[in-house]
């Protein structure tokens, strides 16, 4: 069974090709700028520009969606055109294929009008309306997805918190760690406000890895949040990292947006191993 993967020069794709070819997968990855080097027989690189029609290999059997342009890596004119078009071309691309699963990873920006208090961000929430390029470029291509692929593939979209890693660059998180190693002051937004938006890789890869395997629950559900358990107070989180750092404390405080819990009673019954904020912030500040 062959597993094709865009995105893959990304650091979650990445991930997610090492651990899909360490049990035994073929793995197409597919990149358009940065070649990502991973040396397996069974991992075959191709260079294709999503936005332009292309071709899947007939022996593919399910999908792993992760190619996205970034408020960091492209305009924000072009951002919400080049992810919807990446999107229907692939679409497109398998309609005359035998193609079983199609996993899309969405965000929790789909979410990001939601700015009161103590809303829980569930999967079923209607007329989302995200305020960022990012958040509606994801959330038109979740429709997209719902709307035009087959029924005789299984869908599932993934809503991602912050997923972090040594070497997770564009995540706020990072941010925050590298200034805390530099002793330069960082602010925290609505400290008292619990948080669960965050997750390690290996956790998040354990995760999907697990629901991967469980044919039947792709079934039952076509979005499922991902974060972690047992929410903390973001600036119990912060002073937490310079502790784990050891590093003085230097911060100041605002409170001008709210920070909503993430639901994930979905995951939940999926019976999978689901990290505590406390331990996914310690793999990272750890580098583990």
């Amino acid at each position: 069974m062959a597993i094709l993967i865009t995105g893959v020069s990304g650091f979650i794709g990445k991930y997610l090709a090492k651990e899909l070819l360490k049990s035994n997968y073929k793995v197409y990855g597919i990149y358009r700028r940065n070649k990502p080097y991973i040396s397996d027989k069974k991992f075959i690189l191709i260079k294709a520009d999503l936005t332009k029609k292309f071709l899947i290999p007939n022996e593919v059997h399910s999908i792993f969606h992760l190619a996205a342009d970034s408020p960091e890596n492209s305009s924000e004119n072009k951002l919400i055109s080049n992810n919807i078009k990446s999107t229907k071309n692939l679409i497109l691309s398998i309609k005359n294929k035998k193609i079983k699963n199609f996993y899309f990873f969405s965000s929790i920006a789909v979410y990001e009008r939601f700015k009161k208090k103590n809303i829980l961000l569930k999967e079923q929430l209607k007329y989302l309306n995200p305020n960022s390029n990012y958040g509606k470029s994801k959330y038109i291509s979740e429709k997209l997805i719902l709307k035009m692929i087959s029924k005789k593939t299984n869908i599932l979209i993934f809503r991602l918190p912050a997923v972090v890693a040594k070497n997770s660059f564009l995540s706020s998180f990072y941010k925050i760690k590298k200034k805390i190693i530099q002793n330069q002051k960082i602010t925290i937004i609505n400290p008292n406000q619990k948080f669960n938006g965050i997750i390690h890789i290996k956790d998040f890869t354990k995760i999907v890895f697990d629901i991967f395997k469980k044919k039947n629950l792709i079934k039952k559900y076509k979005i499922i949040n991902i974060a972690s358990k047992k929410p903390e107070k973001f600036k119990d989180i912060i002073i937490y990292m310079y502790g784990l750092l050891k590093k003085k404390k230097n911060f100041d405080i605002k409170n001008y947006k709210y920070i909503n819990l993430i639901s994930i009673k979905r995951l939940k019954k999926i019976r999978t191993k689901i990290p505590t904020v406390k331990q996914s912030v310690y793999k990272f500040a750890k580098n583990r």
